[in-house]
């Protein structure tokens, strides 16, 4: 019996939390989007990233 080799390609999906101290929200969210770029997510591939929400200290959201 021969045998042959599939390729199963998989979107997954996620969040990724962290919490970054800055003198505004502007300066956050670029460290943000910087520790969130480098992040290891191991055999992932093609990882496209948006900033979900943004809460302050107290867990208030605030609108960007």
């Amino acid at each position: 019996m021969n045998l042959q080799e599939y390729n199963f390609c998989f979107q997954i999906s996620g969040i990724f939390t962290t919490s970054i101290q800055a003198a505004s929200l502007e300066k956050a969210k670029k460290k943000a989007i910087e520790k969130c770029s480098e992040a290891d997510f191991g055999l992932l591939e093609n990882i496209d990233y948006n900033i979900a929400s943004v809460e302050d200290a107290q867990g208030n959201e605030i609108q960007d």
